[in-house]
């Protein structure tokens, strides 16, 4: 290949290049990742939820727990 062979084939993107990107794909990796964020703090909102409404399974805040250390201290 020659040197003006090389050139030929550069392609110099344009403003339309930068405004696809800027209204098209840019936006649409900020939705995914707002979509993925979602999905994770519903899924780790309903564990929260399941523990609080089985009695515990292990955490510190269900109603249960909160009984049983009220009698422990009271004895």
């Amino acid at each position: 290949m020659s040197a003006t062979e090389i050139k030929e084939r550069i392609v110099i993107r344009g403003e339309g290049f930068w405004l696809a990107h800027l209204f098209f794909v840019v936006p649409f990796i900020i939705l995914n990742v707002q979509y993925v964020l979602a999905i994770m703090r519903r899924r780790r909102l309903q564990k929260q939820f399941r523990a609080v409404l089985q009695g515990g399974a292990g955490t510190g805040n269900s109603f249960k727990s909160e009984k049983k250390s009220e009698k422990t201290a009271k004895s």
